[in-house]
């Protein structure tokens, strides 16, 4: 009798210590329904897009304009061969001659999946368009990419997290840093910010 007196008590005990866990444990709420939870969820309350804005082209000085491209693709795979997969975006500006530093008012936004805890990766590239004469229409690279790569002028930044870049990052890719062989070279200098996304035809 006394034993199965205590075992009672016992599952008593386990029961009403269970349900004070679970009582312990917070809702997890999803505003907008898309599955992700709230607290993971890089915009609760819809899709989830993240700008990036060109601050500035820090260059050498030149005596004549130079037409220049600067791309960049999001979360294209890590893909390294230099083939953009992924949503890429096409920003055109003028370098005017005789100045080191340009400042374009020029932005990307792209769409992210909602979801804070995955890695992306972002890629970049920048070429110049030369005009006239015999080399009319002729695409140039120039480095971007911080580091002594004498092949690809361009650059991965793989393994970044989305939740990080809407919190809002200063992003610097220097091409001027190193000591390779490419002729051209520039530092471009981005910041980062979330917002809801709205898709466009043109965002340049």
């Amino acid at each position: 009798m006394a034993i199965g007196l205590v075992f009672i008590i016992g599952i008593l005990t386990g029961l009403l210590l269970a349900n004070s866990i679970i009582g312990d444990i917070p809702e997890i709420t999803d505003a907008d329904g898309d599955g992700i939870a709230d607290r993971f969820d890089i915009e609760p309350s819809g899709d989830a897009g993240l700008t990036f804005s060109l601050i500035e082209i820090i260059h050498r000085q030149s005596t004549e304009d130079r037409s220049l491209t600067l791309i960049l693709g999001y979360n294209d795979g890590n893909d390294q061969s230099g083939t953009l997969a992924g949503q890429v975006c096409r920003l055109n500006f003028t370098v005017a001659a005789n100045t080191s530093v340009t400042r374009p008012t020029h932005s990307c936004a792209f769409q992210v999946d909602d979801y804070g805890r995955r890695s992306v990766s972002f890629e970049y590239r920048l070429f110049e368009t030369l005009a006239g004469g015999v080399d009319d229409g002729v695409e140039v690279a120039w480095d971007l990419f911080p580091g002594a790569d004498a092949d690809n002028p361009w650059g991965t930044n793989a393994t970044v997290d989305p939740m990080v870049l809407a919190n809002g990052v200063r992003i610097e890719l220097d091409g001027m840093s190193d000591g390779d062989a490419w002729e051209n070279n520039a530092r471009a200098v981005w910041m980062t910010s979330s917002n809801i996304f709205i898709e466009c035809e043109d965002c340049d």
